[in-house]
């Protein structure tokens, strides 16, 4: 039975930390706020990653389509603490159980069976 209707669900509705930093040239470091996860509420499949609250400066999304396929889509410069690469790799490190994926698959009768998994993001 296939997986179907696929979407997120964070722990708090006041944000998750992620783990990312948003990047400020302003400070001698580069490390600016931590970004936090939000669920969009609007979108169920999508978390949102910002620094000052959902409303605040976007850094990053995270969609799952019905299919299950994950995209990551950058807005804004995250910081990395190696500025000699161009292509570091920096996972999301929210607490764990904090961020799930959900699905519902549906039986030959029909029968509904909901699940949820935590999901790591690399």
């Amino acid at each position: 039975t296939p997986l179907t209707n696929f979407n997120f669900a964070l722990s708090s509705t006041t944000g998750v930390a992620s783990g990312l930093y948003a990047s400020d040239p302003s400070v001698s470091s580069g490390q600016g706020a931590q970004i936090l996860l939000y669920q969009n509420q609007a979108t169920p499949n999508q978390i949102v990653g910002c620094v000052g609250g959902i409303a605040g400066t976007k850094y990053f999304t995270i969609d799952v389509a019905s299919s299950g396929v994950v995209t990551l889509t950058q807005n804004k410069a995250i910081y990395h603490n190696d500025p000699n690469s161009a292509n570091e790799t920096l996972p999301l490190n929210a607490a764990k159980g904090s961020l799930l994926l959900k699905a519902t698959a549906v039986d030959g009768d029909g029968t509904t069976f909901n699940g949820a998994c935590p999901a790591t993001i690399r």
